[in-house]
């Protein structure tokens, strides 16, 4: 950025050194694009409910956005799902009664750290 930083078209200024960032937890969560946007959706990003992740619509920024979209965000979601599946076939994972407290960490949502979970090996090993 420039010494004296950067002014736009509609004359907004952005002084030099200052940090810029989209606010993507509310970007998400917007009740005007998502039915239900405080409530877990396991199917949110799923094309009409198949299994092809859907991250190009620009409300997804997770992998970013346009020109500066990430270049492996098909490897990396490919292995996501290798992983995901590789759990749920060889472990048995135990619900917790209770769900664990997060924290609230400026824009990140923190697991409670202390807390534990059952997970036992299945035959499928």
């Amino acid at each position: 950025m420039a010494p004296d930083g950067c002014t736009f078209s509609n004359g907004d200024h952005v002084p030099f050194g200052f940090t810029v960032t989209v606010p993507a937890y509310a970007l998400q969560r917007d009740k005007e694009i998502f039915d239900a946007a405080e409530t877990f959706n396991v199917t949110r990003y799923l094309k009409d409910g198949n299994s092809k992740l859907v991250n190009e619509r620009d409300h997804f920024l997770s992998f970013g956005l346009g020109a500066h979209t990430c270049p492996g965000r098909s490897i990396a979601l490919t292995v996501i799902k290798l992983m995901l599946a590789e759990i749920l076939l060889k472990y048995k994972i135990q619900p917790l009664r209770v769900r664990p407290r997060s924290s609230v960490w400026g824009n990140y949502i923190i697991p409670d750290t202390k807390a534990t979970i059952l997970v036992r090996a299945t035959s499928a090993r």
